[in-house]
Parts: structure tokens; sequence; C-alpha cells
């Protein structure tokens, strides 16, 4: 079996990866890996194109409930299996952090965590923390003004760890092979002879493809913060969006958000980087003394729904959508793909294919 790739950011590689832990050492199978950067740029926060690298990675089925159906939130759980699964299948255990993530809210808005447990599903995995509880999991913690909740049943992947981990591991395999190439939609014809299947994992870049595809701006800054010690993500309920204080390692801490409705390129404004860095200031002073190591933004591509979703053209398979939650449902869009192609026909399908509204691909 021959396939190509196309795109290879987050969902490209999963179902890369899912190909080869599925089929084993089979010599028949062949993986082309399509991408507009090499390899090395594309796994480096400062010059990649694939959004999936500028994230948090975490694994919050329940802190995103509130956006998923009942099906959907079901399968967002067993996201964090998959993900434990896979570290060890690339043997790197530090990529998967599994002592959960703490909810956070401003003092003065005391009714925020009591509103979050309310909409969220799952509600009975949410706790209050005292602060004996807090001084026990994040002592760093105890002098912040306001209030906190943990869900320990929630985790997070260390993105460079996985860029990294999965490079070698796709680069080192004989059945593998990366071309830096950018495919456009004249390409696909071409492809579609040349492959058995043609896999297209672009993200925003298949918005000529996609009738209804939209970007969400998602704004990111890393930063070296020495006296800051979290073990654990916090996702800060501020009251335009969401703002995630991530550890990544090395005390470097990512400092995020992904819910910013424009398809705006250009470098962030003032006043979104004022609001990520009060929010950090206000979880732990000590990030006033931290280095901003480089500033990123991207375009979460979204439907919509709000969900990804799969479009089954022939040999040629579309898979977008992923909005902000590529790291939850990304492995069962993979699993899917892969099933429907025969490599693992008894998965039970994650999202029903063929409900994209796809545009003519010039010949």
């Amino acid at each position: 079996m021959k396939i190509a790739i196309v795109g290879m950011g987050l969902l490209g590689r999963l179902v890369a990866l899912e190909c080869l832990r599925q089929t084993g050492l089979d010599e028949e199978l062949t993986i082309d890996c399509y991408n507009s950067q090499p390899p090395i740029e594309n796994e480096s926060i400062r010059h990649t194109q694939s959004v999936g690298r500028l994230a948090a990675g975490l694994l919050g089925p329940y802190t995103e409930s509130w956006h998923f159906d009942e099906q959907t939130f079901e399968e967002a759980k067993l996201a964090i299996s998959y993900w434990e699964a896979l570290s060890e299948w690339l043997n790197a255990p530090k990529m998967f952090n599994s002592k959960g993530c703490l909810v956070a809210c401003h003092v003065n808005d005391p009714g925020a965590l009591p509103l979050f447990k309310q909409r969220m599903q799952g509600a009975d995995q949410f706790s209050l923390l005292t602060k004996n509880e807090l001084l026990k999991l994040e002592p760093s913690l105890c002098s912040f003004n306001g209030h906190l909740g943990l869900l320990s049943h929630e985790a997070q992947i260390k993105i460079p760890i996985f860029y990294r981990t999965s490079t070698d591991r796709l680069l080192n395999d004989s059945q593998v092979k990366w071309i830096s190439k950018t495919v456009t939609a004249k390409d696909f014809s071409h492809l579609s002879k040349a492959y058995d299947w043609i896999i297209d994992c672009r993200g925003f870049a298949a918005k000529e493809h996609l009738k209804d595809l939209r970007g969400i701006r998602g704004d990111l800054i890393q930063m070296w913060a020495p006296d800051v010690k979290l073990s654990r993500p916090v996702r800060f309920l501020h009251p335009k969006h969401p703002i995630y204080i991530v550890p990544i390692g090395s005390q470097n801490y990512v400092i995020g958000t992904t819910e910013i409705e424009s398809e705006d390129i250009e470098p962030i404004r003032a006043r979104n980087l004022m609001d990520l860095l009060h929010t950090a200031y206000a979880l732990h002073p000590a990030f006033a003394e931290a280095r901003v190591q480089s500033i990123h933004h991207g375009l979460r591509p979204t439907l919509p729904s709000g969900k990804p979703d799969i479009l089954d053209e022939g040999n040629r398979i579309t898979a977008n959508g992923l909005y902000r939650h590529g790291y939850l449902l990304g492995p069962g869009i993979a699993q899917q793909i892969v099933g429907m192609m025969g490599m693992n026909a008894s998965k039970k399908a994650f999202f029903k294919p063929n409900t994209f509204k796809a545009c003519e691909t010039p010949h």
C-alpha cells in the first residue's frame, strides 16, 4: 500500500504514526510525507507553520466538555490513554504529564468556578482546593490571590518532545519518506494516480477546498521563568477568553489563548499581549522577572460545528476542523482514517465521514 500524507502538522503525524503502529514492519507499506518545510524547521516553534506546534498540548476533556456533545466527550476522554500509550511506543515517557490541571479565576470573580463546574460534563471530577490542599499540590501558588480548583483526571503532552520524537521515529523508518514540497490544489489529481491513498491534513491551508473552513486565531508566548515552580497546567478563566499557563520543561512556560475570532495573521496586538502577561503575573508574581523567549500566533482551522470532520473522496481523505481540540480529538480522527484505509477495520468510527462541503479541486 502506497500512502501520501499531505501536511505534517499534528494530524498528519498522528496518521503516519498510527499507520506504523497498526501495520508494523509491512514491507509493502510506504508513506510519503509531504510538507512545505523540512522536518527540523517543522518541529521548531520559531519556524513552524504547524499550529499543532503552537499549542499547549492540554488533554482536558472535562475543561473542554462544554464544547462537546456526549459522544464527543466520551471519545475525548479516551485521548488520555491514547497519548500515554503513544509516549510509551515512542519511548518518550517525559512527553506525557498526568498530574491533572488547575483551573483558576481572579479573587473578584468568585462565581467563575461554580459557573465553570455547572457548564461542564463530569462535574464530579472537579473540586475546589483549600489552602492546605494547594500547599501539597503547588506550594508556589499559595500566595495566589484568587480561587483554584483541580481536575485530577486531565493530562498534558509536552509538545517539543512529541514533535522531536515523532520526527525521529518517522525519519528513521525505512517505510517513510519526508518530501519538502508545498502541495497545491492542482497537485491532487496527479497524487491520486500515483498513490493508493492521499490523506489531506493541511489544516487552514486547505481553505480553497473546504467552503466552510475558517481560522480562529491563537496567540502564544514562550517564557523562561526559573523562579516559577509549576508542575501542572493552569487554565485561567479570563473574562474575554480562557488563558492557559503551562510548564513545558527546563523552566520554560507557554502562556496563550486560542479563542480569538479573527483570521488576522499580523503580529500580536498590544492589548492581547498585555492580557497574557497580566494573567501570568496575577497567577505568580515571579513571571514579572521572566524572560520572553518568543511570541507566536497561528490560525486554528475551524468548521461551523466547532468539531473536526472527514471528507471521503475516492482515494483522497480530507480531515480538518480540529479547532483548539487537536490533541484531544486528533487521535480518534487518525484512527478512523487508518480504519477507512482498511488497516484497522475493528476501530469504532469516531465521527461520521462525508459531512463536509468541498469545493471543486482544480485539475
